[in-house]
């Protein structure tokens, strides 16, 4: 009896912030899920920015 193979398993995350579907997506890489830090921090109502001095990102909530 031959088995079907699994479907393929997408890499890509859906990201829901208080209720809220982002538009934009995470990633599974090798077993993390990376996601967009800027799009779920103003989610949160925060605000964002880069330092490319110290390539840092800088995340304040007022």
């Amino acid at each position: 009896m031959r088995k079907t193979p699994p479907a393929p398993v997408s890499d890509q995350v859906d990201i829901c912030v208080i209720g809220k579907l982002l538009e934009q997506k995470g990633t599974l890489k090798n077993g993390v899920t990376m996601v967009p830090v800027r799009a779920e921090a103003e989610a949160l109502g925060a605000s964002v920015r880069w330092d490319g001095n110290v390539r840092t990102v800088l995340i304040e909530v007022e």
